[in-house]
């Protein structure tokens, strides 16, 4: 229909179709790219909560079937860490910390100490100060556990959606060792770190 005619009769523009489909894929466009931007983003999100979960799960795991810990063992379990994490410990800045914490025997209360602590970026490591912001099981006089964190800066696949550019994701795994009342960590092939070491420098 020409625009001369639909100028003549009224109702002959208002009844014509053409055009409508454009108009409403106009309109339709920016409400599904916005739809599937959204899922997009929260599908990864959520993979990446999965992974560090997985992480975590895995490093405790590995951790608490040893005896004792050393540091050729430790960095090739910050490693593998670094490969559960795939792609998002690739992209953005993350830590793995590992810790023992242990129910010093010779304490009269149940206060938990670190025994020591290990942090793959600097500066990570945990101390006693650090134990009340965990929910630890109930630990008998002269045992530990392993305390494992994976930390991750994620970066939203689509900004926007009310998140802000970076979102700072945190998971711990806790574990009691599967072999020994708890983990010690190696110094060298005759010496060895554990809660009674602490007990000594008390």
């Amino acid at each position: 229909m020409s625009l001369t005619y639909a100028r003549r009769s009224p109702r002959a523009f208002r009844d014509c179709e053409a055009g409508a489909s454009a108009i409403e894929f106009a309109f339709i466009t920016p409400v599904l790219l916005t739809f599937m931007l959204g899922s997009l983003t929260v599908f990864d999100g959520t993979r990446a909560l999965r992974q560090m979960n997985t992480t975590a799960q895995v490093v405790s795991d590995l951790v608490t079937r040893l005896d004792t810990l050393d540091d050729s063992q430790r960095e090739a379990i910050f490693l593998a860490a670094d490969g559960l994490l795939g792609r998002y410990g690739a992209d953005a800045p993350h830590n793995v910390v590992i810790t023992s914490v242990a129910n010093i025997l010779s304490d009269d209360d149940d206060d938990l100490h670190v025994v020591w602590s290990h942090s793959k970026e600097e500066g990570g490591e945990l101390s006693d100060d650090d134990l009340d912001e965990f929910s630890f099981p109930q630990i008998p006089d002269g045992e530990g556990v392993v305390l494992v964190q994976v930390e991750l800066e994620y970066k939203p696949v689509a900004v926007g959606f009310g998140l802000p550019a970076k979102l700072n994701f945190a998971d711990i795994a806790i574990r009691r060792p599967r072999f020994v009342s708890e983990v010690c960590y190696k110094l060298s092939e005759e010496e060895e770190f554990c809660s009674a070491d602490l007990e000594e420098d008390d």
